[in-house]
């Protein structure tokens, strides 16, 4: 990846957390820590696990942008099941959720060379939007 963009990941998060504010709940500390955290850890461990090293920048760049999905499982979840858990709501969360983990698994196995690896790529990124998920529909 040359150029890395965090307003765009950035302006996801905004989003996300004013969708959930639709519901009465204040979230973007929640949203911005797991989002920091979780784009720190992601960094460190991939970096540790290829040859190829990978910008903090690009890296966040990459979970911010494939954020998308879980921002439409949260309007989904926010107005067509508001009065909580539905069926539509957990069928379009397990379609978020690896539409989500799988663009940026291709985007993270194409950046850093490691075609090999796709599940051990695979399994963090899912886990952190699993906590997204999980906002998105019960918090």
């Amino acid at each position: 990846m040359g150029n890395p963009d965090l307003i765009g990941p950035i302006i996801f998060c905004l989003l996300f957390g004013s969708i959930l504010l639709l519901r009465g709940k204040f979230n973007f500390g929640y949203i911005y820590g797991v989002a920091s955290l979780g784009s720190i850890g992601i960094h460190i461990i991939f970096n540790l696990m290829s040859e190829a090293q990978l910008e903090a920048s690009n890296t966040g760049s990459i979970l911010g942008y494939c954020l998308l999905p879980i921002v439409v499982l949260s309007a989904i979840s926010t107005f067509l099941s508001p009065s909580g858990f539905s069926a539509i709501t957990a069928v379009s969360c397990i379609i978020c959720l690896a539409w989500s983990t799988i663009t940026a698994t291709r985007m993270f196995v194409t950046s850093l060379s490691m075609k090999d690896q796709i599940i051990l790529v695979a399994y963090p990124v899912l886990l952190l939007y699993s906590c997204f998920a999980l906002m998105a529909v019960f918090y």
